[in-house]
């Protein structure tokens, strides 16, 4: 057999077992397999060698530290003002640039180091080329500065790719897997259910594999109806009791040679031994007792991935994956078509007039595209959903038969309209019935351009359909209160009176998603507007996200591609202390050994340290970084805080702009309040306890890891999976079982950890700060409420009236050493160590504004948190708006004034048209004159009116002007907007409820100033976090 039919038969067998194997896969499971093989090729032909795959995997976490300190010094920056490169990308540069690999010529005893000049290039030599490299919209199709373009092979540039955009790793490995193995395994071939049916027999069960919002079993009519079988398909939903019954079904049709199809395997997991036995059965069946059977039975199964279903039955089926269409054109059009027929002509005359029709088909538009927008936000992980939300078709066919229903009742006439107001985040408010404020001047107050009348008559209760479909069907899955918020503001979004009256409405500012005009009249008009208008690829625009959510979503999508191939490699395991052997290829194996030939120069070659070398540095640097305990002072209970008496006529201030403190009984007698306790002490002696157990189990657990690679204790279960861990650059589950919620990796975690002691240990020694860095406790919570406790024992308050009032003190004076605050506020704490995320703190117009192209999140300035009762902070928030309206109706009584002395005002020629006044207003012949007039031969008189009109003309423009600004700048110094923002411990925002009722993730809402209606906010998913990865 020649060479070149070897080849062509290894490609064969290679093509059908990718797209055998693919059938099975979920369609993200894919790229990784069709990776994996490329991986494999690219090491067996050293293209890569093993130190690069580690580099790639897992970055900066690969780089492995021998000697304490010695790390630090060697990441540095070779040139600060190169900002565009973060230190850990440093880091794996200088890593790059010590791995040597054999000569590519074939010399096997000569070494060539392939990124070496990577770091001069970067800072130096092609600075500039690679900052336009890096900051490109795709980096992966743009060619490398000059020379890496042709220096260095496509995987190596993918290598780089990985270190310095992160988050293009999925395209990067596409194009190299195509590349490499061709178009055929980047994008496998669809699914053909005709070549699958071909290859399963009455032995071979075909087992469909769901996912959310699926369900195979229309396909599987389709099918038999294709071939003819349509009364021999019998369908049977599983569950409890349904074994037996299900039993019978399958004698029967290996006798009657039946198409079965058994759906939700997994909610039967009592019966799944017997479906093993049954499946058994059929693959081991006795030849005499073959005829019995009837060739054309087929056992068709569906099932969630559940960990119940045999794996027998596994090993033994042909699986397929039922995954739902991606993309918001499709899942449109999928919306659209479960309810075509309600499109149809008859259906829509049964809503009377033809106003009408129009808004019953712009209803269920809305419905389909709400229905479409909700589901692919999922994609965005935690920046789309705090939980991932299974609707299904099944939600949009409720709710339309619920608008429906309900439509004739939903037109009411518009002089019994809800009078209807709007607060400061956009909710629509009940007040009364008959009011005579309507819809209408809502949104007139809000200078929203009056979209077009259909009918006079007619008025929709949007409040009405919100709680019906919102709330009701689509809601009543929702159980997160934050989800359930941006669900309100999603749907509000689609049913406003735009989205129902306007000739086209916006749903993105640019313009490019927009609801259909009315000549839509039916389900095939709708489907060729989606065609026809809609983008092609989504943008996160349409899902109310800012555009970094597509970075944040890339970033996800590339981490977690290699934290999977990460799983997959093989574990390493203690006393392998020849791995370099073990990883090298067999054309490789003596290079170690061989000597330089003569004249050669002997280089220096740069050798990998097995696992248990590895391991054991990093026991041995973190031990000797990470305190052993924290020591706390017993004595510090007793600190006392020193409260008026009704001596004193210095009572406490709460707030440190001018308020004063009401320490009454509410009678304005002044209370004696005794010398308590200091809650915020007992907060820290709680965190103490936390954090010491936490390091006691660290130094504990690393230092029997040592001995037992060292052979001189037995490796348990425990301290073999911290070893894995800590191989990979994980944190091992010994550790996170008893630390705090975190998504940081080792090294990341290790400095966090210290982080945290040392702010603890600096409070017990320097006594409390005057600033508190709150991603800094165990238990956030704890410590906010021992503040509200400390106010409230204090003033005498009760607690459970007391709440937050916060301020972002982005003004505050630091000190210059550690950057804390110079004094502690009047009243309540100082914090900072908060990051945000899907927005950015604008210091110059003290609110919050759109993030920057690329920045994912910022770290927000100290807040200050200053404890008042409820009604207290409604009060202060009347007493602003009252006094706004007070202003602006002030400025309207001292602008008409101004208009009419502009007015009264005798118009001088040498005063006016020659001099600028006070605001720099000057009127001549040229501003008055129209054209084909000539100013010789016009009435003075005429001319000097005209140049006084307009002269008032301009003064009042120009008072406006001044007038507006100020009013805008006085709004946000007074905080007249805000926006409830959520604070979590870590970006999965998903937390539960823990014993002591709260939270495991969320910590409280802080109240944030904002230009911008609350509504945007809360479709942009804004939050802040205690960390950030």
């Amino acid at each position: 057999m020649s060479t070149q039919d070897i080849g062509e038969m290894v490609e064969l067998i290679t093509r059908t077992v990718f797209a055998n194997v693919c059938r099975g896969l979920f369609e993200r499971d894919r790229q990784i397999f069709s990776f994996l093989i490329t991986a494999q090729i690219a090491k067996d032909k050293g293209i890569i060698n093993e130190e690069e795959w580690d580099i790639f995997l897992l970055g900066s976490s690969s780089i492995h530290v021998t000697k304490i300190g010695q790390n630090e010094q060697q990441s540095e920056k070779p040139n600060e003002n190169r900002s565009f490169i973060r230190n850990d990308q440093w880091k794996i540069i200088k890593a790059l640039e010590q791995i040597n690999v054999p000569d590519p010529k074939g010399i096997s005893n000569n070494l060539i180091i392939p990124y070496q000049g990577l770091q001069y290039s970067l800072t130096q030599h092609a600075s500039e080329q690679w900052k336009v490299w890096i900051d490109s919209e795709k980096p992966e199709e743009t060619p490398l500065p000059s020379p890496w373009r042709s220096k260095i092979n496509a995987f190596r540039q993918l290598i780089i790719l990985r270190c310095l955009r992160e988050e293009r790793v999925i395209f990067g490995v596409r194009r190299i897997v195509e590349s490499i193995l061709g178009s055929f395994y980047s994008d496998p071939p669809p699914f053909n259910m005709n070549e699958t049916f071909a290859s399963s027999d009455y032995a071979t069960p075909i087992v469909f594999i769901l996912s959310p919002g699926t369900d195979p079993a229309q396909m599987m009519r389709q099918f038999a109806q294709e071939k003819g079988v349509s009364e021999r398909l019998v369908l049977k939903s599983l569950g409890q009791g349904q074994g037996p019954i299900t039993e019978k079904l399958i004698e029967k049709g290996k006798e009657q040679g039946l198409w079965v199809l058994l759906q939700n395997c997994h909610l039967c997991t009592s019966w799944m031994p017997s479906l093993d036995m049954i499946v058994e059965k059929l693959g081991t069946i006795d030849p005499s007792e073959v005829k019995k059977i009837n060739p054309n039975f087929r056992l068709f199964l569906t099932s969630m991935p559940s960990k119940a279903f045999p794996v027998a039955v596994l090993q033994t089926s042909i699986k397929i994956t039922n995954e739902p269409p991606r993309g918001l054109r499709v899942n449109l059009q999928r919306s659209l078509q479960s309810f075509s027929q309600k499109f149809s002509i008859d259906t829509i005359n049964q809503t009377g007039s033809e106003a009408r029709q129009y808004i019953w088909r712009r209803l269920l538009f809305s419905l389909g595209f709400f229905h479409a927008v909700i589901q692919e936000r999922r994609k965005y992980g935690p920046l789309g959903w705090n939980i991932q939300y299974d609707w299904t078709l099944a939600d949009l066919d409720v709710s339309r038969e619920l608008l429906f229903e309900y439509f004739p009742k939903l037109i009411i006439p518009k002089q019994t309209i809800i009078n209807e107001t709007k607060n400061q985040d956009g909710n629509v408010v009940d007040q009364t019935l008959g009011g005579t404020k309507s819809i209408d001047e809502s949104i007139k107050s809000e200078n929203v351009e009056e979209p077009k009348k259909i009918e006079e008559d007619i008025q929709i209760p949007f409040q009405a359909l919100q709680y019906i479909v919102g709330e009701i069907s689509y809601g009543g899955r929702v159980t997160d209160i934050w989800d359930m918020r941006t669900l309100n503001a999603i749907f509000k979004l689609f049913f406003c009176k735009d989205s129902l009256e306007a000739p086209t409405h916006n749903i993105t500012e640019d313009g490019s998603y927009i609801t259909p005009q009315f000549i839509c009249q039916n389900y095939e008009e709708m489907e060729q507007f989606i065609r026809d208008k809609l983008p092609l690829s989504d943008s996160p625009e349409v899902f109310g996200l800012h555009s970094n959510a597509e970075i944040s979503y890339q970033q996800r999508e590339s981490r977690f591609l290699l934290s999977t191939i990460i799983r997959l490699q093989p574990k390493a395991s203690t006393g392998n202390n020849n791995a370099n052997e073990v990883n090298k290829n067999e054309g490789d194996e003596s290079i170690d050994n061989q000597q330089p030939q003569n004249g050669q120069k002997e280089q220096k070659i740069h050798s990998v340290p097995s696992p248990d070398s590895i391991v054991s540095d990093l026991c041995d640097n973190f031990a000797q970084k990470i305190p052993k305990i924290i020591i706390f002072k017993t004595n510090a209970l007793l600190q006392i805080i020193n409260q008026p008496t009704a001596n004193t006529d210095q009572p406490i201030k709460r707030s440190a702009r001018g308020k004063k403190s009401d320490n009454t009984d509410g009678k304005g007698k002044t209370l004696n309040a005794a010398p308590v306790t200091n809650t915020l002490t007992i907060v820290l002696q709680h965190e103490t306890v936390r954090f010491n157990r936490l390091l006691n189990v660290v130094h504990q657990t690393i230092a029997d890891l040592k001995l037992g690679i060292q052979g001189l204790l037995v490796m348990s279960t425990q301290l073999e999976a911290m070893y894995q861990s800590l191989f990979i650059s994980e944190v091992p589950s010994i550790w996170s079982d008893v630390a705090y919620p975190s998504l940081k990796s080792l090294g990341a975690w290790i400095d966090d950890l210290i982080n945290r002691v040392k702010f603890i240990c600096n409070w017990i020694e320097k006594g409390q700060p005057n600033s508190f860095l709150l991603p800094g406790f165990f238990f956030p919570q704890s410590f906010l409420t021992g503040v509200l406790q400390m106010h409230s024992r204090k003033t005498q308050i009760p607690i459970d009236t007391l709440i937050f009032r916060c301020h972002v003190e982005d003004q505050l004076q630091k000190n210059n050493t550690d950057q804390m605050p110079l004094s502690i506020p009047i009243s309540g704490v100082y914090i900072h160590g908060l990051f945000l995320e899907g927005a950015q703190w604008d210091i110059e117009e003290h609110v919050i504004s759109e993030s920057e192209r690329g920045i994912l999140s910022v770290q927000m300035p100290t807040i200050w948190l200053e404890p008042v009762t409820e009604s207290q902070k409604a009060k202060i928030e009347m007493e602003i708006r009252e006094k706004e309206a007070q202003i602006v109706f002030q400025q309207e009584i001292e602008e008409k004034q101004s208009a009419m002395d502009d007015l009264s005002h005798e118009w001088n020629e040498i005063e006016n048209g020659q001099v600028n006044d006070e605001f720099g207003i000057i009127i001549t012949d040229a501003d008055v004159i129209n054209d084909g007039e000539i100013s010789a031969t016009l009435d003075q008189t005429i001319l000097a009116q005209r140049k006084h009109q307009l002269w008032c003309e301009r003064r009042v423009q120009r008072r406006k002007e001044i007038r507006d600004k100020e009013n805008s700048n006085r709004q946000k110094m007074n905080h007249i907007n805000q926006y409830e923002c959520p604070l979590y411990k870590t970006q999965a925002r998903y937390g539960v409820l823990s014993t002591t009722g709260h939270s495991t993730n969320f910590v409280f809402a802080v109240s944030l100033p904002s230009n911008q209606n609350q509504q945007h906010w809360i479709r942009r998913s804004v939050a802040l976090f205690c960390e950030v990865i």
